[in-house]
């Protein structure tokens, strides 16, 4: 089984605000990730877990509604490891890979999260990452013989930083990549594509 990580620590540092309240669809960025986790129809209710930091007191309580678990990192400030690795930890311990989302890329199809999962059923690839512009990133899958790798990543190193030499990787065409970090960006989310 695939669980799902949605990363949701940071500070907002560029937005000035907790982004992950804004709205897109009628409901907050961060509920809508969860709602998308929901709605991947492996076959099987996934174990979504969402990593908050900053502003855990307000992220919690929608998260949760929305039908996550939630996880705090008290490390969120020393950067996206310390959170990659909390949820990791957090994940059932029968998950045979981490589906890991951003909780600001609203415009991400569940289509293609849907098939970022189906290809690492499909495949010996250990990492299945998202292409766009030009590079490789989230939302991405990390096989579970990656996660004791996971433990030992530093300050902002993500899944990128897992492959070596001798890694499997699989890249997944992603159109719409978009991250709401700024101001201007928040102006996307009232325009229809996604």
């Amino acid at each position: 089984m695939v669980g799902v990580i949605i990363l949701a620590a940071g500070a907002s540092r560029r937005m000035g605000s907790p982004k992950l309240l804004l709205e897109h669809q009628g409901t907050s960025l961060l509920a809508l990730a969860v709602r998308k986790a929901r709605q991947l129809a492996l076959g099987y209710e996934p174990d979504v877990v969402v990593v908050v930091g900053r502003y855990a007191d307000l992220y919690t309580p929608v998260a949760t509604k929305a039908g996550a678990r939630v996880v705090v990192n008290a490390a969120w400030n020393t950067g996206l490891a310390s959170s990659l690795q909390a949820g990791v930890q957090a994940l059932d311990k029968d998950v045979s890979a981490a589906l890991l989302m951003l909780a600001d890329q609203p415009f991400v199809p569940v289509a293609h999260l849907k098939r970022l999962c189906e290809t690492f059923y499909k495949c010996n690839a250990s990492l299945i990452f998202s292409e766009y512009h030009d590079t490789l990133g989230a939302p991405a899958v990390i096989g579970a013989s990656h996660f004791q790798a996971v433990t030992t990543l530093q300050n902002d190193k993500g899944a990128k930083a897992l492959i070596t030499s001798d890694t499997i990787i699989k890249r997944v065409a992603l159109k719409q990549a978009a991250d709401i970090d700024t101001p201007a960006d928040a102006h996307l989310l009232d325009s229809a594509y996604d």
